[in-house]
């Protein structure tokens, strides 16, 4: 389980301070802001490594869950899964996003 700053988020907010620069701004102007955007993001797979089991009312509240997929050949991939697919019918069902 991971809670910490979005990045995506971060990004959008760096833009729109180089975008101030860059308009005139001088830097020192510019308040220092900090995070407002976080994350709950669930890794399935390292939770079963441990032995952890993760209650499905922990599961909806995540932002994103991640599941390890393995196909038919045997290869494994990573899936993000939203929190809207995750439990339905007080069942975990997996859709990917």
């Amino acid at each position: 389980m991971s809670y910490g700053v979005s990045i995506n988020d971060l990004y959008r907010r760096a833009a729109t301070y180089v975008d101030k620069i860059l308009k005139g701004t001088k830097p020192a102007d510019l308040p220092v802001e900090q995070p407002k955007k976080f994350e709950f993001i669930i890794n399935l797979k390292a939770a079963n490594q441990i032995g952890l089991t993760i209650p499905p009312n922990v599961l909806v509240q995540a932002d994103k869950v991640i599941k390890v997929i393995t196909d038919q050949s045997g290869d494994a991939r990573f899936e993000w899964f939203s929190p809207s697919n995750i439990l339905r019918n007080n069942r975990v069902h997996f859709a990917p996003r």
